[in-house]
Protein backbone atom coordinates (compact mmCIF):
# COMPACT_ATOMS: atom_id res chain seq x y z
CA UNK A 1 0.00 0.00 0.00
CA UNK A 2 1.49 3.65 -0.95
CA UNK A 3 0.94 5.72 1.93
CA UNK A 4 0.47 9.65 0.92
CA UNK A 5 2.60 12.22 2.78
CA UNK A 6 0.44 14.88 3.99
CA UNK A 7 1.70 18.59 2.23
CA UNK A 8 1.83 21.30 4.16
CA UNK A 9 3.38 25.24 3.96
CA UNK A 10 6.33 25.56 5.88
CA UNK A 11 7.15 28.97 8.05
CA UNK A 12 9.25 30.53 5.54
CA UNK A 13 6.31 29.91 3.00
CA UNK A 14 3.84 31.32 5.12
CA UNK A 15 5.85 34.65 5.78
CA UNK A 16 6.08 35.16 2.22
CA UNK A 17 2.61 34.58 1.83
CA UNK A 18 1.26 36.78 4.04
CA UNK A 19 4.23 39.75 2.75
CA UNK A 20 2.60 39.29 -0.80
CA UNK A 21 -0.81 39.23 0.53
CA UNK A 22 -0.01 42.46 2.68
CA UNK A 23 1.69 43.85 -0.44
CA UNK A 24 -1.16 43.58 -2.72
CA UNK A 25 -3.49 45.05 -0.09
CA UNK A 26 -1.21 48.03 0.36
CA UNK A 27 -1.13 48.48 -3.28
CA UNK A 28 -4.92 48.35 -3.77
CA UNK A 29 -5.60 51.13 -0.36
CA UNK A 30 -3.22 53.14 -1.61
CA UNK A 31 -4.97 52.95 -5.58
CA UNK A 32 -8.57 53.18 -3.71
CA UNK A 33 -7.08 56.07 -2.11
CA UNK A 34 -5.92 57.74 -4.94
CA UNK A 35 -9.19 57.45 -7.45
CA UNK A 36 -11.07 58.92 -4.11
CA UNK A 37 -8.64 62.21 -3.70
CA UNK A 38 -8.88 62.33 -7.64
CA UNK A 39 -12.72 62.36 -7.50
CA UNK A 40 -13.06 64.31 -5.00
CA UNK A 41 -10.30 66.95 -6.68
CA UNK A 42 -12.98 66.92 -9.66
CA UNK A 43 -15.64 67.44 -7.42
CA UNK A 44 -14.02 70.57 -6.10
CA UNK A 45 -13.46 71.55 -9.37
CA UNK A 46 -16.90 71.53 -10.22
CA UNK A 47 -18.15 73.29 -7.26
CA UNK A 48 -15.50 76.03 -7.75
CA UNK A 49 -17.15 76.49 -11.61
CA UNK A 50 -20.89 76.15 -10.12
CA UNK A 51 -20.07 78.98 -7.77
CA UNK A 52 -18.55 81.15 -9.84
CA UNK A 53 -21.15 81.24 -12.33
CA UNK A 54 -23.11 82.47 -9.05
CA UNK A 55 -20.85 84.77 -8.01
CA UNK A 56 -21.19 86.41 -11.35
CA UNK A 57 -24.61 86.50 -11.68
CA UNK A 58 -24.99 87.74 -7.93
CA UNK A 59 -22.12 90.55 -9.35
CA UNK A 60 -24.41 91.37 -11.94
CA UNK A 61 -27.63 92.34 -10.53
CA UNK A 62 -26.04 94.01 -7.26
CA UNK A 63 -23.63 95.90 -8.90
CA UNK A 64 -20.52 94.78 -6.33
CA UNK A 65 -17.92 91.94 -6.78
CA UNK A 66 -19.93 89.21 -5.38
CA UNK A 67 -21.02 87.71 -2.08
CA UNK A 68 -19.30 86.70 0.98
CA UNK A 69 -19.94 82.75 1.87
CA UNK A 70 -18.21 80.38 3.53
CA UNK A 71 -20.01 76.88 3.39
CA UNK A 72 -20.35 75.81 7.32
CA UNK A 73 -22.04 78.54 8.13
CA UNK A 74 -25.00 77.14 6.15
CA UNK A 75 -26.77 77.59 2.43
CA UNK A 76 -26.60 81.05 1.46
CA UNK A 77 -29.82 82.25 0.58
CA UNK A 78 -28.67 84.30 -2.33
CA UNK A 79 -26.18 81.99 -3.63
CA UNK A 80 -28.76 78.90 -2.62
CA UNK A 81 -25.68 76.33 -3.27
CA UNK A 82 -24.84 73.40 -1.60
CA UNK A 83 -21.11 71.70 -1.95
CA UNK A 84 -20.64 68.63 -2.66
CA UNK A 85 -19.79 65.98 -0.01
CA UNK A 86 -16.89 67.12 2.22
CA UNK A 87 -16.27 69.84 -0.06
CA UNK A 88 -15.62 73.08 1.85
CA UNK A 89 -15.56 76.36 0.28
CA UNK A 90 -14.86 80.01 1.09
CA UNK A 91 -15.68 82.61 -0.70
CA UNK A 92 -14.42 86.54 -0.15
CA UNK A 93 -15.55 89.30 -2.33
CA UNK A 94 -15.33 93.25 -2.26
CA UNK A 95 -16.95 95.78 -4.24
CA UNK A 96 -14.92 94.82 -7.30
CA UNK A 97 -13.79 91.06 -6.98
CA UNK A 98 -14.33 87.47 -5.74
CA UNK A 99 -11.96 84.74 -4.90
CA UNK A 100 -13.45 81.12 -4.73
CA UNK A 101 -11.46 78.85 -2.44
CA UNK A 102 -12.28 75.09 -2.61
CA UNK A 103 -10.93 72.39 -0.56
CA UNK A 104 -11.70 68.61 1.07
CA UNK A 105 -10.27 66.56 3.71
CA UNK A 106 -10.10 63.71 1.38
CA UNK A 107 -8.69 65.09 -1.48
CA UNK A 108 -4.94 65.92 -2.33
CA UNK A 109 -6.24 69.69 -1.38
CA UNK A 110 -6.91 68.87 2.27
CA UNK A 111 -6.60 72.38 4.05
CA UNK A 112 -7.36 76.09 3.70
CA UNK A 113 -3.67 75.97 3.24
CA UNK A 114 -3.41 74.18 -0.03
CA UNK A 115 -7.07 74.98 -1.33
CA UNK A 116 -7.98 75.17 -5.36
CA UNK A 117 -8.73 78.58 -6.32
CA UNK A 118 -10.85 80.57 -8.95
CA UNK A 119 -11.01 84.39 -9.14
CA UNK A 120 -13.25 86.89 -10.69
CA UNK A 121 -9.48 87.53 -12.74
CA UNK A 122 -6.25 86.13 -12.63
CA UNK A 123 -5.22 88.35 -9.78
CA UNK A 124 -8.14 88.37 -7.54
CA UNK A 125 -7.31 85.59 -5.05
CA UNK A 126 -3.37 87.08 -4.30
CA UNK A 127 -5.03 90.28 -3.28
CA UNK A 128 -8.19 88.67 -1.33
CA UNK A 129 -7.29 86.32 1.74
CA UNK A 130 -9.63 84.03 3.00
CA UNK A 131 -12.25 84.60 5.50
CA UNK A 132 -11.84 85.41 8.89
CA UNK A 133 -14.25 82.01 9.52
CA UNK A 134 -12.39 80.08 7.26
CA UNK A 135 -8.67 81.32 9.19
CA UNK A 136 -10.28 80.83 12.31
CA UNK A 137 -11.42 76.64 11.61
CA UNK A 138 -7.90 76.03 9.91
CA UNK A 139 -5.76 74.51 12.06
CA UNK A 140 -2.60 76.61 12.85
CA UNK A 141 -0.50 78.21 15.76
CA UNK A 142 -2.50 78.50 18.88
CA UNK A 143 -2.95 82.16 20.14
CA UNK A 144 -4.01 81.27 23.53
CA UNK A 145 -0.09 80.65 24.63
CA UNK A 146 2.77 83.35 24.02
CA UNK A 147 6.38 82.87 25.35
CA UNK A 148 8.58 85.83 25.44
CA UNK A 149 11.98 85.92 25.31
CA UNK A 150 14.05 88.81 26.26
CA UNK A 151 17.10 89.55 23.62
CA UNK A 152 19.38 91.15 26.04
CA UNK A 153 21.99 91.33 22.76
CA UNK A 154 20.63 94.10 21.45
CA UNK A 155 20.85 96.12 25.33
CA UNK A 156 18.57 98.03 26.86
CA UNK A 157 17.35 101.31 24.79
CA UNK A 158 14.91 103.85 23.81
CA UNK A 159 13.44 101.70 21.05
CA UNK A 160 11.29 103.81 18.82
CA UNK A 161 10.39 100.86 16.14
CA UNK A 162 10.97 97.50 15.27
CA UNK A 163 10.52 95.52 11.83
CA UNK A 164 10.04 91.97 11.23
CA UNK A 165 9.88 89.70 7.89
CA UNK A 166 7.61 87.81 6.94
CA UNK A 167 9.30 84.23 8.65
CA UNK A 168 10.28 86.11 11.72
CA UNK A 169 14.38 85.64 10.85
CA UNK A 170 15.43 89.13 10.41
CA UNK A 171 14.46 91.69 12.75
CA UNK A 172 15.45 95.55 13.10
CA UNK A 173 15.20 97.53 15.75
CA UNK A 174 15.68 101.56 15.65
CA UNK A 175 16.91 103.35 18.51
CA UNK A 176 14.63 107.10 19.16
CA UNK A 177 18.42 108.53 19.87
CA UNK A 178 20.75 106.19 18.88
CA UNK A 179 21.61 103.67 15.87
CA UNK A 180 19.40 100.84 14.33
CA UNK A 181 20.08 97.44 15.30
CA UNK A 182 19.25 93.86 13.14
CA UNK A 183 19.40 90.44 13.72
CA UNK A 184 19.28 87.74 11.16
CA UNK A 185 18.45 84.58 13.71
CA UNK A 186 14.74 86.00 14.88
CA UNK A 187 16.36 88.05 17.54
CA UNK A 188 19.21 85.23 19.49
CA UNK A 189 22.28 87.97 17.99
CA UNK A 190 22.34 91.45 16.84
CA UNK A 191 24.27 93.64 14.96
CA UNK A 192 24.22 97.53 15.62
CA UNK A 193 24.63 99.07 12.12
CA UNK A 194 27.22 101.93 11.96
CA UNK A 195 26.72 103.00 8.88
CA UNK A 196 22.94 103.85 9.96
CA UNK A 197 24.36 106.80 11.89
CA UNK A 198 23.23 107.90 14.93
CA UNK A 199 20.11 109.47 14.68
CA UNK A 200 16.29 110.43 16.33
CA UNK A 201 15.02 107.78 14.41
CA UNK A 202 11.06 107.41 14.58
CA UNK A 203 10.02 104.62 12.71
CA UNK A 204 11.30 101.69 10.63
CA UNK A 205 9.54 98.96 7.75
CA UNK A 206 10.95 96.48 6.13
CA UNK A 207 10.31 94.24 2.53
CA UNK A 208 8.42 90.85 3.17
CA UNK A 209 12.36 89.26 3.03
CA UNK A 210 14.22 91.26 5.35
CA UNK A 211 16.14 92.55 2.58
CA UNK A 212 14.65 96.38 1.64
CA UNK A 213 14.96 98.52 5.19
CA UNK A 214 13.59 101.97 5.23
CA UNK A 215 13.52 104.20 8.22
CA UNK A 216 12.51 107.62 8.74
CA UNK A 217 13.99 110.20 11.48
CA UNK A 218 14.03 113.32 11.98
CA UNK A 219 16.20 115.01 9.23
CA UNK A 220 15.51 112.28 5.97
CA UNK A 221 14.46 108.92 5.38
CA UNK A 222 17.27 106.13 5.11
CA UNK A 223 16.78 102.87 3.07
CA UNK A 224 19.25 99.69 2.68
CA UNK A 225 19.00 97.30 0.17
CA UNK A 226 21.00 94.84 1.56
CA UNK A 227 19.69 93.96 4.86
CA UNK A 228 21.13 97.35 6.73
CA UNK A 229 24.77 96.79 5.78
CA UNK A 230 24.89 99.83 3.69
CA UNK A 231 22.20 103.04 3.87
CA UNK A 232 21.52 105.96 1.42
CA UNK A 233 19.86 109.28 2.90
CA UNK A 234 16.84 110.39 0.50
CA UNK A 235 13.76 113.33 0.64
CA UNK A 236 14.01 116.64 1.45
CA UNK A 237 15.36 117.66 4.89
CA UNK A 238 12.16 117.32 7.48
CA UNK A 239 10.77 116.35 10.73
CA UNK A 240 9.67 112.67 9.07
CA UNK A 241 7.83 110.93 11.18
CA UNK A 242 6.79 107.59 9.22
CA UNK A 243 7.64 105.46 6.64
CA UNK A 244 6.12 101.88 5.39
CA UNK A 245 7.78 99.38 2.49
CA UNK A 246 5.80 97.17 0.76
CA UNK A 247 5.93 93.79 1.26
CA UNK A 248 7.89 92.71 -2.35
CA UNK A 249 10.42 96.29 -1.71
CA UNK A 250 9.55 98.02 -4.76
CA UNK A 251 7.48 100.43 -2.99
CA UNK A 252 8.26 102.87 -0.19
CA UNK A 253 5.98 105.63 1.42
CA UNK A 254 7.06 108.34 3.99
CA UNK A 255 5.17 110.42 5.87
CA UNK A 256 5.75 114.02 7.31
CA UNK A 257 3.00 117.11 6.69
CA UNK A 258 2.85 115.68 3.37
CA UNK A 259 3.01 111.67 2.13
CA UNK A 260 6.07 111.00 -0.55
CA UNK A 261 6.27 107.99 -2.39
CA UNK A 262 9.62 106.10 -3.90
CA UNK A 263 9.94 102.92 -6.40
CA UNK A 264 13.93 103.43 -7.00
CA UNK A 265 14.38 102.65 -3.37
CA UNK A 266 14.79 106.33 -2.43
CA UNK A 267 16.39 107.77 -4.69
CA UNK A 268 14.15 110.33 -5.47
CA UNK A 269 10.13 111.24 -3.41
CA UNK A 270 7.26 112.37 -5.15
CA UNK A 271 4.56 113.63 -3.24
CA UNK A 272 1.02 112.52 -3.09
CA UNK A 273 -2.27 114.44 -3.52
CA UNK A 274 -3.69 113.64 -0.14
CA UNK A 275 -4.36 116.96 1.17
CA UNK A 276 -1.53 118.59 3.63
CA UNK A 277 -1.90 117.70 6.80
CA UNK A 278 -0.95 120.84 9.22
CA UNK A 279 0.29 118.14 11.25
CA UNK A 280 2.46 114.51 11.21
CA UNK A 281 1.49 111.51 9.85
CA UNK A 282 2.06 109.46 12.60
CA UNK A 283 1.79 105.65 10.57
CA UNK A 284 1.41 104.65 7.62
CA UNK A 285 1.34 101.18 6.12
CA UNK A 286 0.81 99.39 2.59
CA UNK A 287 0.41 95.84 0.76
CA UNK A 288 2.36 93.55 -0.68
CA UNK A 289 2.93 95.28 -3.59
CA UNK A 290 1.86 98.94 -2.51
CA UNK A 291 -1.22 99.35 -4.32
CA UNK A 292 -2.92 99.63 -1.02
CA UNK A 293 -1.98 102.29 1.09
CA UNK A 294 -3.32 103.91 4.55
CA UNK A 295 -2.14 106.45 6.98
CA UNK A 296 -2.97 108.06 10.17
CA UNK A 297 -3.26 111.78 10.28
CA UNK A 298 -1.81 113.01 13.94
CA UNK A 299 -5.31 115.16 15.54
CA UNK A 300 -6.96 114.62 12.00
CA UNK A 301 -8.93 111.71 9.65
CA UNK A 302 -7.47 108.62 8.43
CA UNK A 303 -7.32 108.37 5.00
CA UNK A 304 -6.70 105.77 2.30
CA UNK A 305 -6.04 104.68 -1.11
CA UNK A 306 -6.45 101.54 -3.34
CA UNK A 307 -4.33 103.24 -6.72
CA UNK A 308 -0.99 103.44 -5.29
CA UNK A 309 -1.40 107.02 -4.34
CA UNK A 310 -2.95 108.08 -7.23
CA UNK A 311 -5.83 109.60 -5.07
CA UNK A 312 -6.81 109.71 -1.77
CA UNK A 313 -10.44 109.62 0.44
CA UNK A 314 -10.91 110.33 3.74
CA UNK A 315 -11.93 107.74 6.21
CA UNK A 316 -14.31 110.37 7.59
CA UNK A 317 -16.31 107.28 9.56
CA UNK A 318 -13.79 106.97 12.13
CA UNK A 319 -13.76 110.45 13.08
CA UNK A 320 -11.09 112.61 13.56
CA UNK A 321 -8.39 111.64 16.42
CA UNK A 322 -4.87 111.86 17.95
CA UNK A 323 -4.12 108.58 15.88
CA UNK A 324 -1.22 106.22 16.84
CA UNK A 325 -0.65 103.23 14.92
CA UNK A 326 -2.31 101.91 11.56
CA UNK A 327 -2.44 98.18 9.77
CA UNK A 328 -3.67 97.02 6.46
CA UNK A 329 -4.14 93.74 5.21
CA UNK A 330 -2.82 92.68 1.84
CA UNK A 331 -6.29 92.58 0.07
CA UNK A 332 -7.11 96.87 1.38
CA UNK A 333 -10.21 95.48 3.26
CA UNK A 334 -8.61 94.94 6.90
CA UNK A 335 -8.14 98.32 8.53
CA UNK A 336 -7.25 98.41 12.14
CA UNK A 337 -5.79 101.98 14.00
CA UNK A 338 -5.16 102.76 17.66
CA UNK A 339 -5.81 106.39 18.73
CA UNK A 340 -3.74 107.37 21.29
CA UNK A 341 -6.10 107.67 23.96
CA UNK A 342 -8.42 105.22 23.24
CA UNK A 343 -9.08 101.76 22.27
CA UNK A 344 -8.50 99.98 18.49
CA UNK A 345 -11.01 100.67 16.17
CA UNK A 346 -11.15 98.14 13.14
CA UNK A 347 -12.48 98.18 9.74
CA UNK A 348 -13.56 94.87 7.25
CA UNK A 349 -14.62 97.03 4.46
CA UNK A 350 -11.71 99.45 3.73
CA UNK A 351 -12.41 102.12 6.27
CA UNK A 352 -16.65 102.29 5.19
CA UNK A 353 -17.64 101.24 8.07
CA UNK A 354 -15.76 100.69 11.82
CA UNK A 355 -16.48 99.26 14.69
CA UNK A 356 -14.66 100.12 18.62
CA UNK A 357 -13.07 96.81 19.74
CA UNK A 358 -12.92 98.51 23.09
CA UNK A 359 -9.47 97.03 23.77
CA UNK A 360 -6.26 99.25 24.73
CA UNK A 361 -6.26 102.72 26.15
CA UNK A 362 -3.24 105.19 26.64
CA UNK A 363 -0.43 106.34 24.70
CA UNK A 364 2.64 104.71 23.38
CA UNK A 365 0.92 101.50 22.90
CA UNK A 366 1.89 99.41 19.57
CA UNK A 367 -0.22 97.85 17.04
CA UNK A 368 0.56 95.07 14.40
CA UNK A 369 -1.57 92.63 12.09
CA UNK A 370 -1.08 89.82 9.99
CA UNK A 371 -0.76 90.24 6.56
CA UNK A 372 -4.42 89.04 5.39
CA UNK A 373 -5.89 91.28 8.84
CA UNK A 374 -7.31 88.17 11.08
CA UNK A 375 -4.76 88.41 13.32
CA UNK A 376 -4.03 91.66 15.69
CA UNK A 377 -1.39 91.97 17.96
CA UNK A 378 -1.70 95.39 20.48
CA UNK A 379 -0.11 96.22 23.68
CA UNK A 380 -1.80 98.47 26.26
CA UNK A 381 -0.30 100.06 29.43
CA UNK A 382 -2.97 101.13 31.99
CA UNK A 383 -2.54 101.69 35.50
CA UNK A 384 1.44 101.19 35.27
CA UNK A 385 0.54 97.39 33.84
CA UNK A 386 1.34 96.15 30.29
CA UNK A 387 -0.07 93.78 28.35
CA UNK A 388 -0.75 92.60 25.21
CA UNK A 389 -3.70 91.47 23.53
CA UNK A 390 -4.26 89.18 20.58
CA UNK A 391 -7.72 88.56 18.34
CA UNK A 392 -7.64 86.10 15.45
CA UNK A 393 -10.55 86.83 13.92
CA UNK A 394 -10.15 90.74 13.00
CA UNK A 395 -10.57 92.20 16.45
CA UNK A 396 -14.15 90.52 17.42
CA UNK A 397 -12.80 89.03 20.16
CA UNK A 398 -9.22 89.31 22.36
CA UNK A 399 -7.07 87.14 24.67
CA UNK A 400 -5.10 89.32 27.14
CA UNK A 401 -1.04 87.99 27.84
CA UNK A 402 0.36 89.36 30.78
CA UNK A 403 3.94 90.83 30.17
CA UNK A 404 6.51 91.82 32.10
CA UNK A 405 7.61 95.44 31.70
CA UNK A 406 5.98 98.57 32.67
CA UNK A 407 7.27 100.88 30.40
CA UNK A 408 6.19 102.06 27.20
CA UNK A 409 6.51 98.93 24.56
CA UNK A 410 4.93 100.70 21.15
CA UNK A 411 7.53 99.29 19.38
CA UNK A 412 5.31 96.23 17.67
CA UNK A 413 6.30 94.01 15.00
CA UNK A 414 4.96 90.38 13.59
CA UNK A 415 5.27 87.79 11.04
CA UNK A 416 3.18 87.52 8.17
CA UNK A 417 1.03 84.79 9.82
CA UNK A 418 1.14 86.60 12.98
CA UNK A 419 2.51 83.73 15.01
CA UNK A 420 5.83 85.64 16.13
CA UNK A 421 6.13 89.34 17.33
CA UNK A 422 8.88 91.37 18.09
CA UNK A 423 8.53 94.17 21.57
CA UNK A 424 11.11 96.88 21.80
CA UNK A 425 10.61 98.41 25.23
CA UNK A 426 11.38 102.47 25.37
CA UNK A 427 14.13 102.16 28.14
CA UNK A 428 14.30 98.50 28.34
CA UNK A 429 15.39 95.51 26.25
CA UNK A 430 13.97 93.72 22.89
CA UNK A 431 11.61 90.86 23.56
CA UNK A 432 10.36 88.22 20.89
CA UNK A 433 7.26 86.50 21.21
CA UNK A 434 6.04 83.14 19.75
CA UNK A 435 2.65 81.79 20.36
CA UNK A 436 2.00 78.20 20.74
CA UNK A 437 1.57 75.40 18.36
Amino acid sequence: MQHLKNAAFTITELIIVITVIGILAAISIVSYNGVTQRANDNAILSDLEKVATLQTDYALDNQTGGKAWYSPDGVDPDLGFTPSSGNIIDVVANNADYCIRGYNPGSNHPALSEALTKGSDDGACSTLGPSIAALADAPGPSFNTLTFTERTGAGNRGWAATAMSSDGTFLAAAVGFGYIYTSSDSGATWEQKTASGSRSWTDISMSENGVVIAASFYGQVSVSTDAGETWTLGASSDYWESVTVSGDGTTIYAGTDYIYKSTNNGASWSQMSVPFAGSSWISLDTNMDGTFVTGSLNGGNIYYSDDSGASWAALTQAGASGWGDIALSNDGQRIAVYPQNGSILVSGDAGATWTDTTVGFGYCNGLASSSDGSKLIASARTGGNVSLFTSIDAGTTWIEHSFVETVCNGALASSSDGSRIVVGLYGGPIYTGQFGE
